[in-house]
């Protein structure tokens, strides 16, 4: 009993339950391979795949460590729960995360650089189809990488990469314990805070991102928490003409994202 025990305590913890650990489809998984810095505990491919695709999917997983098995089609509908896959199935471990010292250190160079640091920091954002949509403008549009919270916080899941549509292994990603505490040093060594809101009166459109910057983007349904906003020295809305009176938070991360970095 007490060997049983150690052994699932050895064991590699997924990204998920059964289904979340999973990840399928040729573009997704390539792009998992191809960039190497998210680990995949054992990478399924069908053996119905040309041969010069199934060789180079198994050079470069095998190149990273990784297992490989050959399976029949329906294996891998099996596994995933999906006859979407392609013939390409990844079983994922947790994402790698980038250490949020870096991005500080980012934020923190030198305004003679040639392209101003931006950063985006979400609050609390619950849809796994936001985030990987915020994800995938972020990484499309330029921006240096996304701070989030360690609660209240949809991680990168399985969900989230595939609606990145593979942006989780290009844009670094840090998480931390506590935001606004992240926040605050962040305002105390410079960098400038724009809170996106509704509810100022400040045209994002006349704004200059000219300085180390952090987006901060607010929760589908709260906004950004109170606190949080203190420390946003900038508050900024998107011009509206319809008569909903907000948008959709990756939709306005994508507009904002292209206007930070337009003001170049």
């Amino acid at each position: 009993m007490v060997q049983s025990r150690k052994k699932r305590k050895d064991k590699k913890k997924l990204l998920g339950n059964h289904q979340k650990s999973w990840i399928w489809g040729r573009h997704a998984v390539l792009e998992i391979l191809d960039a190497g810095r998210w680990p995949m505990k054992k990478l399924f491919l069908s053996e119905t795949l040309q041969p010069e695709a199934l060789e180079h999917a198994q050079l470069r997983a095998e190149a990273l460590g990784y297992t490989v098995a050959v399976e029949p089609m329906e294996r891998l509908r099996e596994l995933c729960r999906s006859g979407e896959h392609q013939g390409y199935l990844a079983q994922m471990l947790p994402y790698t995360y980038t250490n949020a010292s870096e991005l500080k250190a980012l934020l923190s160079q030198s305004e003679d650089t040639s392209r101003v640091p931006i950063v985006v920091l979400l609050d609390s954002i619950q849809d796994p189809f936001n985030f990987g949509a915020i994800a995938r403008s972020a990484e499309v549009l330029g921006i240096d990488g996304i701070i989030i919270g360690s609660h209240n916080q949809v991680e990168v899941t399985s969900m989230v990469a595939r609606s990145s549509v593979g942006a989780v292994n290009h844009v670094p990603i840090a998480q931390v314990d506590d935001l606004i505490e992240y926040a605050k040093l962040l305002h105390e060594s410079g960098v400038t805070l724009v809170a996106a809101t509704e509810k100022s009166t400040v045209n994002c459109t006349t704004h200059a991102f000219d300085s180390p910057t952090v987006i901060v983007l607010g929760n589908e349904g709260e906004g950004i928490q109170a606190e949080l906003l203190e420390q946003c020295n900038v508050h900024l809305a998107i011009p509206q003409q319809g008569q909903i009176d907000s948008l959709n938070v990756a939709a306005a991360a994508a507009i904002l994202f292209y206007e930070a970095r337009r003001s170049e």
